[in-house]
């Protein structure tokens, strides 16, 4: 009953179960099993270890929201995420971020 009481929102799923996803008829029920469980408790599942299209696609029609792995990047600092991936701010947006940040 413990495990009713802990405050968490994401179900992480190891690499392992993704290394034969598109073969292991295991690993894919597993996955499915955990994404169902997932979303009748209000929580979001992320698979990390995703190296091929096939096992994006798998995981696509299962309707996996949040994945990891290298075949979208290897693991990269926060500043190379932020200079690749967020777009730089203006000068008005930065003034009402900060403004908002006070509050």
């Amino acid at each position: 009953n413990n495990i009713r009481v802990l405050p968490f929102d994401i179900i992480k799923v190891d690499q392992n179960f993704v290394k034969d996803l598109t073969e292991d008829s295991y690993s894919q029920a597993f996955i499915r099993m955990i994404a169902e469980l997932a979303d009748a408790i209000s929580a979001d599942i992320c698979v990390e270890g995703i190296e091929t299209g096939q096992q994006l696609k798998v995981l696509e029609d299962m309707k996996v929201k949040f994945i990891q792995g290298y075949y979208f990047s290897k693991p990269i600092t926060r500043e190379a995420f932020e200079k690749k991936y967020i777009r730089p701010v203006s000068g008005e947006a930065k003034e009402n971020r900060k403004k908002s940040e006070e509050q």
